[in-house]
């Protein structure tokens, strides 16, 4: 496609970087339910299929992923594509709570906090793998290293939050 007809779709660079954020949002929507699944199963192992189904869309899409990480790294987007962003967010975070086993944690502290104690992990990893990849760029052909190091905290954690059998 030439310049010229790209201006013949959009009025200028803001209109098509806004319809190139649409347009990502919009697929990353459509593949919630698959990252999010609806079988039944434990906290920390819904996170971490969640976690590997990002992955695989990372690896699958790497175009519309990388562009994805410079939305969500981006102090410049507009507000109502941020909202759709966090709106997204916050529906992906209440699909996740639905159909566990919370018969897999320890006995001795109430369900939700362990949730919470094992979400507040994750954030934490999170953001400190965000601070990272802003630091040393985002390497997509390396996500490998961060899964494997994350693998290790995965497991680290059902020793900590579930009952002794790991059940």
């Amino acid at each position: 496609m030439s310049k010229g007809m790209l201006y013949y779709y959009f009025e200028n660079k803001e209109d098509l970087f806004l319809d190139c954020i649409g347009y990502a949002l919009d697929h990353m929507e459509q593949g919630l339910d698959d990252w999010i699944g609806k079988e039944r199963e434990g906290f920390i192992e819904r996170m971490a299929r969640i976690a590997e189904a990002k992955r695989r869309y990372f690896a699958e899409h790497p175009e519309i992923s990388e562009f994805a990480a410079v939305i969500y790294l981006s102090p410049d987007v507009p507000a109502p594509l941020r909202e759709r962003l966090q709106a997204l967010s916050e529906e992906g975070k209440r699909r996740m709570l639905r159909e566990l086993d919370l018969s897999r944690f320890r006995g001795d502290l109430p369900p939700e906090t362990l949730m919470r104690l094992v979400q507040w992990t994750f954030d934490g990893y999170a953001r400190e793998t965000e601070e990272r990849m802003k630091v040393e760029g985002v390497d997509f052909a390396d996500l490998d290293r961060y899964w494997d190091e994350f693998g290790g905290y995965l497991d680290a954690m059902k020793t900590i939050y579930y009952k002794g059998d790991r059940s």
